[in-house]
């Protein structure tokens, strides 16, 4: 694969995950980060086997397989924190880091 490409996709999700961290902030709801994540982590993985060196039919089993789990976990994760409040694991990581939660959890998410 080429080096291009692993930059590209390392930005992609770093910026993703910047957009995750901005939205846990508006919505104050942690679980959003994980939704994004598996949407972006998808996206990574279909680039990957778009632009893969190697035989056709192998990418196209791996993209449609990396498409229907990043749309499984995704949307699955997305419905579970419309109608719930905020994530635990979070919450503990939010508390413990008290005034400094908000960078410290950008940092953590990049």
């Amino acid at each position: 694969m080429d080096m291009l490409l692993l930059i590209v996709i390392a930005f992609w999700l770093s910026l993703a995950m910047a957009g995750a961290w901005a939205i846990q902030r508006a919505t104050g709801l942690s679980g959003w980060i994980d939704t994004i994540w598996s949407f972006a982590v998808g996206v990574g993985g279909i680039l990957s086997a778009l632009f893969a060196d190697g035989d056709s039919e192998r990418r196209v089993a791996i993209l449609v397989m990396v498409a229907a789990w990043a749309l499984r976990l995704g949307s699955h994760i997305g419905s579970r924190t419309r109608g719930a409040g905020e994530d635990p694991r979070y919450a503990k990581f939010i508390e413990e880091w008290g005034e400094s939660a908000s960078w410290r959890l950008f940092f953590f998410l990049q």
